[in-house]
């Protein structure tokens, strides 16, 4: 009898795994969710279970569903991509640490083969295809932040010398099963992965998932997986919800959570996940947004942490990983960040100082020059010029000039300019602000009421003639006076040793209009030519002169 029953109960077992495995309906709302063999058990007889363990890519792409690929890459230099910038990966580079040796999983859609990744090795879990390459375009995607190549062209991943591993555990729909994921771990465990990518999701909590994410963790390995683009409180998806699992949501460029992130108590830390540049099928490259995409810079993060600090255990890695995260939501651990945004060397959260002597050297009705000193700080990198709050363009430190024209601007129109400076961690200054008004679109004409002045001749005692008048009793801070019988405007005297006026004040009677001193501490010699501009009611006069150094 005893036979009988166990040889029922076999067949009981045997059909229930079989048909676990091959009936599939994907569903997202499940209500009966076979985790085990004794589950099954536990169903009414006859049954037919269904996998609703729906597990897809987690990427909120631009497309709707896909990534949307590039014809044709910016000019944008690969580690000035705003992802990799502010993480601040290019510190741990140049510190010698890049993720070299770190053995890392991407489990996802495959990878394939691309200039700007070097593949070390794949598997493939699904039953359509022995081949880990990838025919989505999510995987490669995914496999190009954490780790694309620093050769100068494309784009560059924030741990460019880890060792990416292919593990192909989704379909070319994105879609799995979860018998694959499992395998896909299996295949870590077994192959010596240090880091596991999961940028996939589940709303199904499953027993066998968790299990198989427990032993990975105890073998010492760290699971990254994405928090889900659900948008709502509360709504981390699995695996990301785990607790041996790292759950990433994702922000901006600001730092402000993205619209479609998912948040809940189980998110961990942060990461870009907008407007995501990586490597796509075909040789291509693909923009994307997604917590898929932030999950994969944590990867890379630890990838780095991991080169860095050999001997720490994924316990001790995860605890680093949060003095390298910047606090930017509420104090401590919340649910829209976590522990916070991550950073190479979050440590250093202070802005360098702001520029210096920012003054406006030129102005026309069509263009801004402006010119600034830059910061002394050892780890100031660049600064971002902002036009009305619009960014246009970054100068890095060893620009030949610190300066910059804005040109094709409005005649007669005010502006504000904005400069911030930026550090090799991405920490930005409050900024400087001037603003300017261009001038008006008008014909230029005669400098009024100066006649010529007479090239060698003094001329400042005969009350008949205007004049310019070169006085050494200054020393070598040069002074100009105009004798003239304007009452009212500002003058700016150029030359070719002239560059800025300091000093403005009335002298002597009315006639003797303005005085200005000049920064500039070279002596001018006969003969140097002075432009005057002239502006009075917004018409500009212009007057060239012959200048000369008085005994």
């Amino acid at each position: 009898m005893w036979k009988l029953v166990r040889s029922f109960l076999l067949m009981m077992i045997t059909f229930c795994l079989i048909t676990y495995q091959l009936v599939h309906v994907y569903e997202t709302n499940a209500q009966v969710h076979p985790t085990n063999v004794t589950d099954c058990l536990e169903l009414p007889f006859p049954f037919v279970i269904k996998n609703h363990a729906y597990i897809t890519h987690t990427g909120r792409t631009l497309g709707e569903g896909e990534i949307t690929k590039v014809t044709e890459l910016d000019h944008t230099e690969e580690a000035e991509r705003w992802n990799i910038s502010s993480v601040g990966a290019k510190k741990a580079w140049l510190e010698g640490f890049t993720g070299k040796g770190v053995n890392i999983a991407v489990i996802d859609t495959g990878i394939s083969n691309h200039p700007d990744l070097k593949i070390a090795g794949g598997v493939s879990t699904v039953d359509y295809t022995s081949e880990w390459s990838d025919d989505n375009g999510h995987g490669t995607h995914i496999a190009g932040v954490i780790g694309a190549k620093n050769d100068g062209h494309g784009v560059v991943g924030v741990a460019p010398g880890a060792n990416l591993y292919s593990v192909k555990a989704l379909n070319q729909n994105g879609e799995g099963q979860l018998e694959d994921v499992l395998r896909a771990i299996r295949w870590s465990i077994e192959n010596n992965m240090d880091i596991i990518n999961l940028s996939i999701g589940t709303g199904f909590e499953s027993t066998l998932l968790e299990e198989a994410i427990n032993e990975a963790y105890a073998e010492g390995i760290l699971i990254v997986a994405a928090s889900g683009n659900e948008s709502v409180p509360d709504s981390v998806v699995y695996p990301a919800k785990f607790e041996n699992v790292i759950g990433v949501s994702a922000v901006d460029g600001r730092l402000n959570l993205t619209p479609f992130s998912s948040y809940g108590q189980e998110v961990e830390f942060t990461a870009p996940g907008f407007s995501i540049v990586s490597t796509f099928i075909d040789g291509a490259y693909g923009i994307a947004n997604g917590t898929s995409q932030a999950a994969a810079h944590v990867t890379g993060m630890l990838a780095l942490l991991k080169e860095k600090y050999p001997d720490m255990t994924n316990e001790e890695l995860r605890e680093m990983l949060v003095q390298h995260s910047q606090d930017i939501g509420d104090a401590g651990r919340d649910a829209y960040f976590g522990h916070g945004f991550i950073s190479y060397d979050a440590l250093d959260q202070d802005a360098p100082a702001e520029v210096g002597n920012l003054v406006v050297t030129g102005n026309s009705p069509t263009s801004i020059s402006i010119r600034w000193e830059n910061p002394e700080d050892t780890d100031f990198e660049k600064v971002d010029i902002y036009l009305n709050d619009s960014f246009v363009i970054s100068i890095p430190r060893d620009a030949s000039e610190s300066s910059f024209t804005f040109e094709n601007l409005e005649a007669d129109t005010e502006y504000t300019v904005s400069v911030y400076t930026i550090d090799a961690m991405g920490n930005q200054s409050k900024g400087k602000t001037i603003v300017e008004r261009t001038g008006e679109d008008s014909v230029e004409e005669a400098f009024p009421d100066l006649d010529d002045t007479v090239s060698g001749q003094d001329n400042s005692d005969e009350s008949d003639k205007d004049c310019v008048m070169l006085d050494s009793s200054a020393g070598l801070a040069q002074q100009y006076q105009l004798r003239s019988g304007i009452s009212s405007g500002v003058f700016d005297i150029e030359g070719s040793k002239e560059r800025v006026v300091t000093d403005m004040k009335q002298v002597g009677n009315e006639n003797d209009l303005t005085k200005m001193t000049s920064s500039d501490e070279t002596e001018l010699t006969e003969a140097n030519n002075i432009l005057v501009r002239f502006y009075q009611s917004g018409t500009r006069f212009v007057k060239s002169m012959v200048g000369w150094l008085l005994d």
